[in-house]
């Protein structure tokens, strides 16, 4: 490589170490790299895009006079642009192509595109520092770049040099960067200057990319796939598929499973009548909303209201509370990205993956819900197709969430106030609830007559009421949600027992309560959901069955010579992913022996078409129960005043404890 200068002698034949500088940046500082292009006026260069000249070309040192370094003699000023040696023969003859030239560069500014040679890039190493997208947008008006005649008629002229000759004595210096050799990406702490030029106005943003940190870009060339381990080669799957044909009852059994379900060939050894303390959840098999991840707990608050007022049969409206529970997730995620602006896009890239929380909660978010918006009866507000069917209205506000997102964002790029923030954020939200308003209709806001007839034929009407005052004068006191604790059991090394844990933007209301869970032996919570399930009140819990009961579990293996029980103590399986939550289940009964020791429980399961139950033996449950949902009346002091409240990282595996 040479110094792109016209007619340049200095880096030829030369045993002296010689420093060849980059041309300025054309979106970080469009004046001066025009300069050096007018100054060198080489027509070589006016064949390429702004981009690919700072990329490609340099210039030796000898070209810039010795005020343009620092006291090193090393690093040019930020003013600098060559001046020495310049052939200044008829300098006019470049000027249109210089004229469409900086219409390039006006163009890059309007529209930030970058054309990048695949076959250019060399394999680069980026610096360990965070890099995040920086947002510097120009006013249009000014995007008309100043023209110096007079420094035009100064610049030099020339023909095309050849740039195929090599060169081994070569040092380039990067003048953007501190100590650093040059590459074609620009570190963070060079992508928005600390002093902007006068001729740029900061208030437009326009995206300028850059990488996360241990980026490398490849030749196109060294793309597959490097390994440690052999590739599987077609010997080792010639081997697999001999071992597996060598035993006749795979072969069975493949014929079986491949044309019915392998688990409905398993024996079901459940049996209503093992169990010797029940609740009845009074199902109600027509039910019809189903498919809310608060399902089962709404189970557990309509069993007393029913039974305190008389109900043959009753349900609070599910939609009324994923209406508001969808409305404030989306203010819960703007708030966040308010709270992370000055995190990198790669830092908060756990929640922009999954603004909405996949449609999961915990008890608290339920709580919170519920705490701020009250419940109504299911007749004033029901299901429509688009609450049955809430994929269409996930995908919708997802959309508009990340949208809204990156606008909140380039406002604090651009150094607005909080309050330009929050006046944004209330304009956001209005569109968001016109977006749920329009798919599941409005929700009551308004006072509500409630008519019923109770068991008796005895009618009765309660109101006029809000939906908060529902709740706190006809269902609270016999059902608060403030009195139910979450309990895990946790083994983990790095969490305690006796301790309070949560997670970083884990929740759903602004201003509501914190997520909590209150980390327990797992003998605790045995003896506690025994406690409760003798006492008459049903136990919602979080379980990770995958679809397998005890049975399926254990006897699977007949099927297949495969041990399916893991091999991982449950602390590595949470560790390793391997015990998130699947459904949220209600436990009605338990078995207990002449000493009143747990036996087993039952487990009831809310599908969408049906019920299902489960037997899991005592032994079983530390593998199958991750969280329980309890009263405080059945918990110690001890138990209820946790010393301390740890708050984990947003990635830590406590996160997936959702319903």
């Amino acid at each position: 490589m040479s110094c792109i200068v016209p007619g340049c002698q200095f880096t030829k034949n030369s045993n002296e170490k010689i420093s060849m500088h980059l041309f300025p940046e054309p979106q970080r500082e469009p004046q001066r790299h025009l300069s050096w292009v007018k100054m060198i006026n080489c027509e070589r260069i006016f064949k390429f895009d702004p981009y690919v000249v700072f990329k490609r070309f340099r210039v030796c040192r000898n070209h810039f006079s010795s005020d343009c370094f620092n006291g090193q003699c090393k690093k040019l000023l930020p003013s600098a642009v060559p001046s020495l040696y310049l052939n200044t023969t008829n300098p006019d003859r470049l000027k249109t192509k210089y004229q469409i030239y900086e219409q390039k560069v006006i163009n890059l500014l309007k529209n930030n595109s970058v054309n990048i040679e695949v076959d250019a890039l060399k394999l680069i190493n980026i610096d360990d520092s965070q890099t995040e997208t920086h947002l510097i947008k120009i006013p249009e008006n000014e995007l008309k770049l100043s023209y110096d005649e007079k420094l035009w008629n100064s610049a030099s002229g020339g023909n095309e040099e050849n740039d195929n000759e090599e060169f081994v004595l070569m040092e380039v210096v990067n003048d953007n960067q501190e100590n650093q050799s040059f590459t074609i990406v620009l570190p963070q702490q060079d992508i928005i200057p600390n002093s902007p030029p006068k001729v740029l106005n900061y208030q437009k943003p326009v995206a300028v990319k850059t990488p996360i940190s241990n980026q490398m870009v490849l030749k196109k060339s060294s793309l597959k796939q490097k390994s440690t381990i052999q590739p599987l080669n077609k010997p080792k799957l010639k081997y697999l598929q001999a071992n597996f044909a060598k035993c006749p009852k795979n072969l069975i059994v493949q014929n079986i499973c491949t044309k019915t379900n392998p688990f409905e060939v398993l024996p079901n050894t459940f049996c209503e009548s093992d169990f010797n303390h029940k609740i009845d959840l009074k199902i109600n098999y027509n039910e019809d909303e189903k498919e809310f991840w608060c399902h089962a707990a709404f189970k557990l608050i309509r069993l007393p209201f029913m039974k305190n007022n008389n109900l043959e049969d009753f349900e609070f409206s599910q939609s009324y509370f994923y209406f508001w529970d969808m409305f404030e997730r989306s203010y819960f995620f703007l708030n966040n990205i308010v709270e992370t602006q000055e995190q990198s896009i790669e830092n908060i890239k756990f929640f922009l993956d999954n603004p909405l929380n996949k449609d999961t909660g915990n008890w608290t978010m339920f709580a919170n819900i519920i705490n701020k918006h009250g419940l109504i009866p299911k007749q004033f507000f029901s299901q429509n197709f688009n609450s049955q069917s809430k994929s269409k209205l996930n995908e919708i506000l997802r959309s508009k969430l990340l949208e809204f997102a990156k606008v909140l964002r380039d406002l604090h790029a651009m150094k607005r106030s909080v309050s330009e923030i929050q006046l944004k954020i209330d304009e956001q939200m209005c569109e968001i609830y016109n977006i749920i308003a329009v798919l599941f209709g409005c929700p009551q806001t308004e006072k509500f007559t409630w008519k019923f007839i109770d068991k008796n034929g005895k009618t009765c009407n309660v109101g006029p009421i809000t939906s908060l005052e529902f709740y706190e004068l006809y269902v609270k006191p016999y059902f608060n949600v403030d009195d139910k604790i979450t309990l895990i059991s946790d083994s983990r090394s790095t969490l305690e027992f006796g301790k309070s844990y949560g997670v970083s933007y884990l929740g759903n209301v602004v201003g509501g309560q914190q997520v909590t869970f209150n980390n327990q032996p797992f003998d605790t919570l045995v003896e506690l959901i025994s406690k409760s399930i003798v006492d008459g009140e049903a136990v919602l819990t979080s379980c990770n069955i995958s679809g397998l009961n005890d049975f399926q579990l254990q006897n699977l293996s007949y099927l297949c010579d495969v041990k399916i029980k893991s091999n991982l103590e449950k602390s590595e399986r949470i560790a390793y992913g391997d015990f998130n939550q699947k459904q949220s289940m209600i436990i009605s009964a338990i078995e207990t022996d002449r000493s009143g020791n747990l036996v087993k429980i039952k487990l009831e399961n809310f599908t969408k078409d049906e019920t299902k139950l489960y037997a899991i033996p005592k032994k079983n449950l530390t593998e199958i129960i991750s969280d329980i949902v309890i009263d405080k009346k059945y918990l110690t002091n001890e138990i209820i005043n946790v010393d301390e409240h740890i708050i984990l990282d947003q990635f830590d595996a406590l996160s997936t404890l959702t319903m």
